[in-house]
This record gives C-alpha cells, sequence and structure tokens, in this order.
C-alpha cells in the first residue's frame, strides 16, 4: 500500500502512531504518502459526530438525487480543507450527471456511426478542442498524480461544460449533414470525459460506457485505459485560429439571444476581420451564417482584436 487517507484531526494520533509502531516491529514505514483531507461538517459548520447527533443520514439524499450526486458533493473541497454539507452541491452533481445522460443520448442517436482514424482534422474550431482535451488531460493526471481529486474533478468539469454547452452545439449542424470527422470528435473527447468522471460519477459514466463503448473496449469503465495526451493529434496554428472561432461564435450566439432570435436562425450576412479563411467557414456553419465576408467591423469581440458587423 503506498497511500493513506485520513483528515487533519487525526495526524498526531494515527499517523504518527502508526509509522512509529510499522517501524518498531518492522523497520519499514507503511505507506509513502498521506492524503490529508477535511473534515465532514453539518450545514452550522459544525463537525458531524455520532456523540453530538448531528450527522446528515446520506439515504435521503441518495434516495432523490443518486449516489453519484452525493460522491460529487463529498469531492466538493480541496486537500486539507473541511467540506460543508450543502443540498446545493448535491443538486450540482444531480444537473451534471443529467447532462451526461443527455449527452450520451445525442451521441447514440447521432455519433455512432464514423469512421475510426486519428488524422489531423482540417477544422481549426475541432484542432482547439483536441488541444483543450490535450491540455484537460494533462492537467487532470498531474492532480490525480498528486491525490488532488478537487482540482483534478473542477479541471474535467470546466472542460465538459464548454464541450457540452459550446462545441457540440457549434458542429451540430455538421454533424446533421453526417460530417464523420464532428462525429468522430464528439464521440471521442465524450469518452475521454467519462473516464475523468468515473472517479467521481461512478455509476452513471459506468451505464453510459456500457451502452456507447465497452463493446469495443475493456469491459469497464473503471478497468479501462486512462486518457493521454499522447494520441491526440491536433494543428498547434489551427487551435490557435479554432479559439478565435470559437470566442467569436459565443459572441454572435449571445448576439442572437438578446435580438430574441433563434440560437439556430439564420444570419443574413457577416463582415468580419481578424480571422483566417479556414475559420471564415468554420464559423459560417457553426452560427448558420448565409455570407460571411472579410471587412472593417463596427462590434468588438472581448478578448481578441477581432471586429465584426452583423445583419439580420
Amino acid at each position: 500500500m503506498d497511500l493513506r487517507a485520513n483528515a487533519y484531526d487525526i495526524i498526531a494520533m494515527w499517523d504518527f502512531t502508526t509509522i512509529a509502531k510499522s517501524l518498531f516491529h518492522t523497520n519499514s514505514i507503511p505507506w509513502r504518502n498521506v492524503m490529508i483531507s477535511g473534515q465532514g461538517l453539518d450545514p452550522h459548520g459544525k463537525p458531524m459526530h455520532k456523540s453530538k447527533g448531528n450527522v446528515v443520514e446520506p439515504m435521503p439524499y441518495i434516495e432523490k438525487y443518486g449516489a453519484d450526486a452525493v460522491r460529487y458533493w463529498a469531492s466538493s473541497s480541496m486537500l486539507g480543507e473541511d467540506n460543508n454539507f450543502q443540498e446545493k452541491e448535491i443538486i450540482a452533481g444531480a444537473r451534471l450527471a443529467n447532462k451526461l445522460w443527455n449527452l450520451a443520448k445525442f451521441v447514440s442517436m447521432r455519433c455512432s456511426d464514423y469512421k475510426n482514424d486519428n488524422a489531423i482534422p482540417s477544422s481549426p474550431l475541432d484542432n482547439y478542442m483536441i488541444k483543450s482535451l490535450s491540455q484537460c488531460i494533462e492537467k487532470a493526471t498531474q492532480y490525480f498524480d498528486s491525490y488532488d481529486y478537487f482540482k483534478a474533478r473542477n479541471t474535467a468539469e470546466e472542460l465538459f461544460w464548454r464541450f457540452a454547452n459550446d462545441y457540440v452545439e457549434f458542429v451540430k449542424n455538421r454533424i446533421f449533414a453526417n460530417d464523420t470527422t464532428a462525429k468522430r470528435l464528439v464521440s471521442m473527447i465524450f469518452l475521454d470525459l467519462l473516464k475523468m468522471f468515473a472517479p467521481f460519477i461512478p455509476f452513471v459514466t459506468e451505464e453510459i460506457y456500457q451502452e456507447l463503448y465497452a463493446k469495443n473496449g475493456a469491459k469497464s469503465i473503471h478497468i479501462a485505459e486512462w486518457p493521454s495526451k499522447d494520441t491526440l493529434k491536433f494543428d498547434e496554428r489551427l487551435a490557435q485560429e479554432g479559439e478565435k472561432v470559437y470566442k467569436v461564435a459565443l459572441f454572435i450566439r449571445q448576439w442572437k439571444h438578446n435580438q430574441r432570435m433563434p440560437l439556430s436562425g439564420e444570419i443574413r450576412k457577416t463582415t468580419i476581420q481578424g480571422i483566417s479563411n479556414e475559420a471564415l467557414s468554420d464559423l459560417s456553419v457553426a452560427m448558420n451564417i448565409k455570407s460571411v465576408e472579410v471587412g472593417q467591423g463596427a462590434m468588438e469581440v472581448p478578448y481578441t482584436d477581432i471586429k465584426l458587423s452583423i445583419e439580420k
């Protein structure tokens, strides 16, 4: 065994005593790493103890929200920090699990028939998302290697919401047009995200894995190979252009919302400067723009040097 996990309140009693006794009896240490968590606190910020009668029973919340949602709450504090019981964190876990289910249904219906290859895509937006996944895997792996589960979960979750709410929406027109590259990437990225969520949301991720991926992989997601950034291929120049597409698409989506247009509604013309021809094509498909022209725009896209004008 290489790891001992416990809260900070028993470092002196259990950690020191166990190490001292192991050295005394066997001339060896029992483990090389100790993961120090905080304590579970009741809604009033007091440590939970049976003797105090303030333990929050998990079963009512498991029955209401599911076991995965309760596990999500348990991973909601940094190493060494106490974790106040807050139902809103369990609700956040249930929301995440529900989003995973909904996305799994879309992948099952729309993204199962694609050619499985590992070629670098020509789309800037695709390259940007692959690069984002590569960075996410690298960070989450480093955090897990240092037992920092909270940061690992947050890293995966930050990418997941960008993937599910933004990227998938931006490539839906391509998927509906039977673009096999878009289908492959959505399915591949979803699988890697499921694997990163599996330690926190083991039941939902296993059900989805069995439905979508088990026939071509390991028998269980919990023994499947951990994602590796080394298997991901992307073009750095296209990825940088894809980041511009992503930010401009977010801006146009908000513009549509402000104009009370449906998000899938067609824009007659957009004039824009500051992005490449490949990016123009990506943007046109992602935001359903009939005509995209290069030229001086009037509106500034935040956090970029891009300006654009939009005509309904």
